[in-house]
C-alpha cells in the first residue's frame, strides 16, 4: 500500500492482483474500515453513528478507488474528520493492533 493522500491508502499496483487476491484485498479494506470505527472512540469523542467508512462493495459497477475513507455521517458534520486528520496514523496503528490481538481464526 502507498499513501495517495495523507489520509487514504490505496494498493501500489492493483493491476497485478489476480481476481482472488483482488477479492481478498477488497475484503481486507472492508475489515480495516470496521476496525477503524471500533478504535475511533479511543481517540475522539464520538458516537457510533457520528462517523462512517466507505465500504467496498464487490457488486459496485461504477469506478471507486479502493481506499480507506473515514467521514462524518451527520448532516453538516461533527468535526470528526478534522479531529482524526492529525492522528490518522495512530488510528491505523490502533486498528491494526486490535486485529492482530484477535484470537479468532477468521
Amino acid at each position: 500500500l502507498t499513501p495517495s493522500h495523507p489520509h487514504t491508502l490505496t494498493p501500489s499496483h492493483p493491476h497485478i492482483l489476480t481476481p482472488r487476491l483482488f477479492q481478498l484485498h477488497l475484503a481486507g479494506l472492508h475489515a480495516a474500515g470496521h476496525a477503524l470505527l471500533n478504535v475511533l472512540p479511543l481517540f475522539v469523542l464520538a458516537n457510533s453513528g457520528d462517523a462512517g467508512v466507505e465500504c467496498v462493495n464487490e457488486n459496485e459497477t461504477r469506478y471507486k478507488p479502493q481506499r480507506l475513507l473515514l467521514y462524518d455521517r451527520q448532516p453538516g458534520g461533527t468535526g470528526i474528520s478534522a479531529q482524526v486528520q492529525p492522528i490518522f496514523g495512530r488510528l491505523l496503528a490502533a486498528a491494526l493492533e486490535l486485529v492482530e490481538g484477535c484470537e479468532c481464526d477468521q
